[in-house]
C-alpha cells in the first residue's frame, strides 16, 4: 500500500485557512436559513404557531448539541493520524452520538410532552415523539459531520451539505408551511436532518480521509522533525537555498508502528541480496533479546520481497501529479532526498532516470551488500548523449561510518566510495558532487539533508 503524505510549506498554512473559510460560510449558511426560515414560517402561519415550533426546534437543537460530547473537535486531531482505523473511529463516534441524542430526546418527550405534541400534529403522540427522537439523534451527528469533512480533507463538502440542507428546509418549509402550520415546520427541519444524516454516511462509508498521514507518529516523524526546520534556511542570507515545498513521505495508521521492517520492502531495489553481516546482526539482536525471532523473520521476509519500482512508480505516477493539483509545481525541476536505505532509494531513482527529479540527494545509501544491485545498474546505465540533462546527484557518507569499528557501516561506506569511483569514471561524473561529514550514522541525517540543500537547491547565481 502506497505511503501516506504530508506537506511541510506554507500551503499547510493556505490549507488551514481554506478549512476555516469552509466552516465559516457552513456557518453563514445555517444562520442565514435559520433567519429566513423564521421569517418564511411568521408569514405563512400564526404567531402562536411559529412559538410551538420553535420549542420543538431549540428542544431537539439543545439535546442533540449536548449530546456530540465536543467530539468533533477531537475528530478534527485524531481522524488525519488513524489511518486504517478512520472509519472505525468516525463511525464510533456517530454511533455514540446517535443513540445518546435520540434517548435523550425520548426522555425529554416524555417529561415535556407539549413538545412531541407540536410534532404530531393531527396525529398520535407516538408519531411526534418518534420525530422529536429522530431529530435529536440526527443534529447530534449534522454539525459534527462537518467537522469529519474538514479532517478528511474535504471541506467544501460541508460547505455544500449546508448550502443544499438549507435550500431544503426552506423549500419545505413554503411547501408545508401554510396548510400544516407548526407541524409543517417541524417537518421542514427533521426530513431534511434525517435525509442528510442517510447521505452522510454513505459518503463516509465509502470515501477515506485524503489527509491520513498528517499526524502519524513513528519514524516519518522523527526524518520530518529534524529536516522540516531547515525550511528556514530560505531565509539565510549565507546559505541562498531557493525557496521549496517539503513534502515528506511515511506510513500511517497501523503502519507506522512498523515502519522499520516495511520500509525494506519499498526502499530496497527489486532483486538486491541480504548482505551476510546483515544477517550476523539480526542474529545477535534476536539472542541479546533485542528482537524476537518472529521480529527477525518478518524483517528478513520483507527483504526477500523489495519493491523500490513500486514505490518510485507511486511517488512520479501517482503523488506528483496529486501534488500539482494540490499544489503550484511544475513538471520538472523537483528534488529527490533519502537518507540510508531512503538514500539506496534515491539512488535507485536517480540510475533509473526517474522524472520529475533535477536533483538527487543519497545520504549514506545503504549499499550494504558488495554484490549490490546497484552496481548492475551502474554498468548497465547508458552515457548520457552530448547536449541532454541528467539530474544531479549528491552523494554524502560520515567519517564515523567509514573510520568506526561497526562492520555494518564501515561496508556501507566502503561501498559508496566504490559506487562514487565507478560513477567518476563515467560521462555522468560531471553531474555528480559528494561529501564526507563528521557525523555518524544516525547523526548524520539532518546534516546530510542540509548538504544536499546547500549544493544543490542554492539559488540561481548564488554559491554556497
Amino acid at each position: 500500500m502506497p505511503p501516506s503524505t504530508s506537506v511541510s510549506s506554507t500551503s499547510q498554512g493556505h490549507r488551514e485557512l481554506g478549512d476555516s473559510l469552509a466552516l465559516t460560510l457552513t456557518s453563514v449558511f445555517n444562520s442565514v436559513a435559520g433567519l429566513l426560515g423564521f421569517l418564511i414560517a411568521a408569514w405563512v402561519m400564526p404567531q402562536e404557531e411559529v412559538g410551538r415550533a420553535t420549542e420543538f426546534v431549540s428542544a431537539m437543537q439543545l439535546i442533540g448539541g449536548a449530546a456530540q460530547l465536543n467530539l468533533g473537535i477531537g475528530i478534527m486531531r485524531w481522524l488525519p493520524g488513524a489511518g486504517r482505523k478512520s472509519v472505525r473511529l468516525v463511525f464510533g463516534s456517530l454511533l455514540l452520538i446517535m443513540p445518546l441524542a435520540g434517548l435523550a430526546g425520548l426522555v425529554y418527550g416524555l417529561l415535556v410532552p407539549r413538545v412531541a405534541l407540536v410534532a404530531a400534529g393531527q396525529g398520535s403522540f407516538g408519531f411526534g415523539l418518534l420525530l422529536l427522537v429522530l431529530g435529536c439523534a440526527g443534529w447530534g451527528v449534522f454539525v459534527v459531520h462537518d467537522f469529519v469533512m474538514v479532517a478528511a480533507g474535504r471541506p467544501w463538502l460541508a460547505v455544500w451539505r449546508s448550502g443544499t440542507f438549507a435550500v431544503a428546509r426552506i423549500g419545505l418549509l413554503a411547501v408545508l408551511g401554510a396548510g400544516l402550520a407548526s407541524q409543517g415546520m417541524v417537518l421542514s427541519w427533521v426530513i431534511p436532518v434525517v435525509v442528510a444524516q442517510l447521505g452522510a454516511v454513505l459518503l463516509l462509508g465509502n470515501s477515506g480521509p485524503a489527509r491520513t498521514g498528517a499526524a502519524t507518529p513513528g519514524r516519518r516523524h522523527f526524518s520530518v522533525g529534524l529536516t522540516a526546520p531547515l525550511i528556514v534556511t530560505q531565509a539565510d542570507p549565507y546559505l541562498s537555498v531557493a525557496p521549496y515545498v517539503q513534502v515528506s513521505v511515511g506510513y500511517a495508521g497501523d503502519d507506522a508502528g512498523s515502519w522499520e521492517t516495511l520500509r525494506n520492502r519499498d526502499l530496497v531495489p527489486p532483486g538486491e541480496p541480504v548482505s551476510p553481516v546483515m544477517v550476523s546482526i539480526l542474529e545477535a539482536a534476536r539472542h541479546s533479546g533485542t528482537m524476537s525471532q518472529r521480529q527477525v523473520d518478518v524483517y528478513l521476509r520483507e527483504l526477500a520481497d523489495t519493491r523500490a519500482d513500486a514505490f518510485l512508480d507511486f511517488l512520479t505516477d501517482e503523488l506528483h501529479p496529486h501534488l500539482r493539483t494540490r499544489l503550484r509545481v511544475g513538471d520538472t525541476g523537483h528534488g529527490l532526498f533519502g537518507y540510508s536505505y531512503g538514500g539506496l532509494f534515491t539512488l535507485y531513482a536517480w540510475l533509473r532516470g526517474a522524472a520529475p527529479f533535477s536533483t538527487v540527494g543519497a545520504g549514506s545509501p545503504g549499499v550494504i551488500a558488495a554484490d549490490s544491485r546497484i552496481f548492475d545498474l551502474l554498468d548497465a546505465a547508458p552515457e548520457p548523449r552530448a547536449g541532454s540533462s541528467v539530474a544531479r546527484l549528491h552523494l554524502t557518507v560520515n567519517e564515523v561510518e567509514l573510520l568506526g569499528d561497526v562492520p555494518v557501516y564501515r561496508g556501507l561506506g566502503q561501498n559508496v566510495l566504490t559506487v562514487l569511483d565507478r560513477l567518476r569514471h563515467t560521462g555522468r561524473a560531471p553531474d555528480v558532487t559528494a561529501a564526507v561529514l563528521r557525523e555518524s550514522h544516525v547523526t548524520g541525517l539532518q546534516a546530510s539533508f542540509l548538504d544536499y540543500l546547500k549544493t544543490c537547491r542554492a539559488q540561481q547565481g548564488q554559491t554556497t
